[in-house]
């Protein structure tokens, strides 16, 4: 995943608009964030010491306590959780200690939506906040496996009382792989950012099980849980 100029920026919005420091914040990348040339690009310009290639080491640098979560590991990044944010996360040392949680364009590629949903809420101290950038209904062709809307938003907040911060649906015209084509500029993404309070509450449902089509078979579960759209589903 890489996060570009406008994601970048957004952070940047939030953390005005809630008055989050980067000073001795606790911070975590959900998988592992690149940061694009435009970014840099950016980093520069504000003279933000060095421009670095990774969100988490540039947040480092501003003095954060920054830490990343990523099935793969952390590429030679030493502050890197090995956890498949696919399954419940149990560590102990690291449940209810984040103060802000990024996630720029991890969700969309995690089978189990459910667990991750609630890897989120886990990971959060209450008065947390999660900054999300996730690909729009019917956009984002062959690059991933869900689709999100303010649809599927308002429910997902509603249902779990989070209070959502803010939101806005972007495009990104970023085209990193062959197979996207080039005259299709409709990558739009939904960002919003939600913050957990002592009333946000969770489904604690484990590892529900998929059918081969990667249909959830257990339907409670599927009832129970506010679930995004897989693929391009029509309206």
């Amino acid at each position: 995943m890489s996060v570009g100029y406008k994601t970048y920026k957004y952070v940047e919005e939030i953390r005005d608009l809630l008055d989050i420091p980067l000073k001795g914040t606790r911070i975590c990348c959900m998988g592992h964030l690149n940061t694009r040339k435009d970014s840099r690009d950016y980093f520069r310009r504000k003279k933000m010491k060095k421009a670095h290639g990774l969100l988490s080491c540039h947040f480092d640098s501003l003095g954060a306590d920054c830490w990343e979560i990523d099935i793969n590991g952390g590429n030679g990044y030493n502050k890197c959780l090995v956890e498949d944010l696919g399954r419940v996360i149990t560590n102990k040392d690291i449940l209810g200690t984040f103060d802000l949680l990024v996630d720029g364009g991890t969700a969309e590629h995690i089978d189990s939506q459910v667990n991750y949903w609630i890897n989120i809420f886990n990971l959060l101290k209450i008065g947390g906040t999660s900054i999300h950038f996730l690909p729009y209904r019917n956009s984002w062709d062959l690059h991933c496996t869900w689709r999100y809307d303010m649809a599927w938003l308002d429910k997902f907040i509603a249902a779990y009382g989070y209070e959502l911060v803010d939101w806005k649906k972007n495009n990104d015209y970023y085209l990193s792989y062959q197979h996207y084509p080039t005259n299709d500029p409709d990558r739009r993404q939904l960002c919003w950012a939600m913050r957990k309070t002592e009333k946000t509450a969770i489904a604690k449902i484990q590892n529900p099980y998929y059918d081969p089509q990667g249909h959830m078979k257990d339907k409670r579960t599927y009832e129970r849980f506010i679930i995004p759209v897989r693929g391009n589903d029509a309206l």
